[in-house]
């Protein structure tokens, strides 16, 4: 049995698109509340999240401009929803 992982190894990605991280940001937002939070959290969003939904490639309706994700997040009681956008850009 081996004690560690040898770095040549282990499989690396050699490339990813943008498509590609958007679809894992997309995948773990749609499962996870705590992802959810972070993210809201991280916007400024300074309420539990009570409810949450994640849409990819979310048309804006003024300048039909696409927007990478959208994120609504709403609190419980009279706090309310946010609408985050994500625009996801890799160098």
């Amino acid at each position: 049995m081996k004690e560690g992982v040898n770095a040549d190894e282990l499989l690396t990605l050699s490339h990813a698109t943008e498509r590609d991280v958007d679809l894992l940001l997309v995948e773990e937002l749609a499962t996870s509340n705590d992802f959810a939070q972070w993210i809201a959290t991280t916007a400024g969003w300074n309420h539990a999240v009570s409810k949450w939904r994640v849409a990819h490639s979310k048309r804006r309706t003024s300048n039909r401009r696409e927007i990478d994700i959208e994120l609504r997040v709403e609190g419980g009681g009279d706090v309310g929803q946010a609408i985050l956008l994500i625009e996801n850009k890799l160098f």
